[in-house]
């Protein structure tokens, strides 16, 4: 929206708008404090209100944080990780594996620690649920029996090689983990999706 209006007939004096987005730099005025007045104070509630209108929940929504993350989150290949969606949590269902080792499976959020979820083919049938913020992204690896660690989603392994592949499902993605040299990546397996809002 540009401005120019010389006309202005109030109690102060005509403004002088530069011809420019008002959302970018600071109108010039004559008046002494522009920022005062009511036109200038209307149109400035007016565009934040449109510039917020992403947020789904306007200014509210991203105070409470709930509208900082995707609606639905997915796994990205750029992050190597799984990003969380707005409901800040994420259901881990364990598959299995059919390494001899009884991989343990770690996540980390952000640049967190790494904490252990539970045991590959142990915990086969079971469900783990990860609270996190909404838009960062969680990341996985296994623990051998032997102590190695291979993670998903980078070649930053002891070998260079991306130790994880994913496949697409209905609720999220299946998770594979390669532990060896085989390249079979059925060694441990996980299926993420998105979790329901807790209330």
């Amino acid at each position: 929206m540009f401005f120019n209006h010389p006309m202005f007939t109030g109690p102060w004096s005509s403004p002088a708008f530069s011809p420019m987005a008002f959302g970018g730099i600071s109108p010039q005025a004559s008046w002494g404090n522009s920022f005062s007045h009511p036109m200038y104070m209307s149109l400035a509630n007016w565009s934040m209100g449109r510039s917020s209108g992403w947020l789904g929940e306007g200014w509210s929504g991203f105070q409470r944080g709930t509208a900082s993350g995707p609606r639905e989150g997915g796994w990205s290949g750029n992050s190597g990780g799984y990003v969380v969606g707005d409901s800040g949590r994420l259901q881990v269902d364990f598959k299995g594996g059919e390494s001899d080792s009884d991989s343990m499976v770690q996540y980390r959020t952000s640049n967190g620690g790494w904490k252990d979820l539970d045991r590959a083919k142990s915990a086969k049938g079971s469900t783990q649920w990860i609270e996190a913020d909404p838009g960062s992204t969680v990341k996985f690896r296994i623990k051998t029996s032997g102590g190695t660690t291979y993670q998903a989603g980078t070649r930053n392994n002891t070998d260079r090689r991306d130790h994880g592949r994913t496949t697409a499902t209905d609720r999220g993605v299946r998770l594979a983990f390669e532990d060896s040299t085989d390249s079979d990546f059925n060694d441990a397996e996980i299926e993420i999706s998105n979790a329901p809002r807790l209330r």
